[in-house]
């Protein structure tokens, strides 16, 4: 079985955290690490919790440094998940179960029900929320962040397909109908035959504590509307100051038990001193002089193509060069 997971430098304490919960449970299982940045100095203290790290730029995109630069640092990592996905396929070839978490979520159970539905369905999404919410449709219905897939026809032809999207439309424009990586997963149930996992203790979060109740039974272990806690999404958990307060408002009128706040205190405190990490700058927010990329130079960039059909490396430009050209120079 194998695990794999998306970072960059400011979110190696996650990756820290949760690799050492999947070793909790999964001890033989390989865990697969991308890694969106120009090398690996500062995961070196921890690679020995990761059976394997890949650089992003060796995942074979075609024009890797054309690709990144077109992405913020919260794109970029999103749009390396199904290439990395078709990475392990290729990587491990003997193995048959590929299980992907973002790096903020942690597994507090075993996760069997969803290891032994791939015996039945090649693709498992989980729903952000049961119910129906406008907000969370608007964002899509299905949660990125954790998702399974078995080696099969099927789940070739979906990472195939959402490779070809993430390398064109991963973009964060809710308004035009784009949420990076996640709004494309709509189309997977109907399209693939992604099957939407009903268990409500998987990937809990800041989205779903409005339907997802947490408790602890009599024994100590955490619950979700009865059934056991198995992995908990801590998303934006350290944009927050006050992580309680936001979750508090991302569950609306519903209060958050104090079960939930016990579960979240306790992973702000264990994170807590590797809350340094958070601070990295990451290695494409800059040209190779060292100066800062403008949004805006991004967003030209991507959006007139054919102007810079012949930058192969805009790294090595300069907002000057990208923001002042008009379709008329191309000619």
């Amino acid at each position: 079985m194998i695990f794999c997971s998306v970072t960059t430098n400011n979110h190696i304490g996650f990756a820290v955290m949760m690799a050492s919960s999947i070793r909790n449970y999964y001890p033989k299982a390989k865990i697969v690490l991308c890694l969106v940045e120009e090398n690996t100095t500062l995961l070196t203290p921890y690679m020995s919790l990761f059976d394997e790290v890949i650089l992003a730029k060796n995942l074979g995109f075609p024009q890797f440094y054309r690709h990144i630069f077109k992405h913020s640092e919260m794109e970029g990592p999103c749009s390396c998940k199904a290439r990395l996905m078709q990475f392990a396929f290729k990587r491990y070839p003997s193995e048959s179960k590929y299980i992907y978490m973002d790096t903020d979520i942690m597994l507090f159970g075993d996760i069997s029900e969803l290891i032994n539905a791939l015996d039945v369905h090649p693709i498992i999404l989980t729903p952000h929320n049961f119910i129906p919410i406008p907000l969370i449709i608007r964002h899509g219905v299905f949660n990125a962040g954790m998702f399974a897939v078995r080696k099969s026809r099927a789940a070739r032809r979906f990472l195939r397909w959402w490779a070809k999207k993430l390398d064109t439309r991963c973009y964060l424009d809710v308004d035009k109908g784009l949420n990076a990586d996640q709004k494309w997963l709509d189309y997977v149930p109907k399209r693939f035959g992604g099957y939407i996992f009903p268990h409500p203790g998987y990937n809990v979060g800041p989205w779903n504590l409005n339907e997802r109740i947490i408790t602890i039974s009599d024994s100590g272990v955490f619950l979700v509307n009865g059934e056991p806690l198995k992995a908990f999404h801590f998303s934006s958990s350290l944009r927050h100051a006050d992580y309680i307060s936001f979750l508090q408002r991302c569950a609306g009128n519903v209060p958050i038990s104090e079960a939930t706040i016990l579960l979240v205190k306790a992973y702000l405190n264990e994170i807590s001193p590797l809350r340094g990490n958070y601070e990295h700058p990451w290695s494409y927010s800059y040209f190779r002089s060292g100066r800062p990329i403008e949004l805006e130079t991004r967003h030209k960039f991507r959006n007139r193509p054919r102007l810079f059909a012949k930058v192969k490396n805009p790294y090595l430009k300069s907002n000057t060069f990208f923001l002042r050209r008009q379709p008329s120079q191309n000619k």
